[in-house]
């Protein structure tokens, strides 16, 4: 949604967005673990992005 990508950058908004910290449970991921989960785990987080936005279309929640 805010379309932050870097490891980094996603560390940072671990610590500072409220949101997060909540969903979270607390934890604070430092930016070499996000970047292993995304690498280790990219077929599966390909193939659920993909099921999520043909769910959206199948809802009709994704107009324009």
């Amino acid at each position: 949604m805010n379309r932050i990508r870097s490891g980094r950058r996603l560390e940072q908004e671990c610590q500072r967005n409220i949101e997060l910290i909540w969903l979270l449970g607390g934890l604070r991921p430092g930016y070499h673990s996000i970047t292993d989960f995304r690498r280790d785990n990219a077929k599966v987080l390909k193939a659920l992005n993909r099921g999520f936005v043909r769910l959206c279309r199948e809802l009709d929640l994704n107009r324009g």
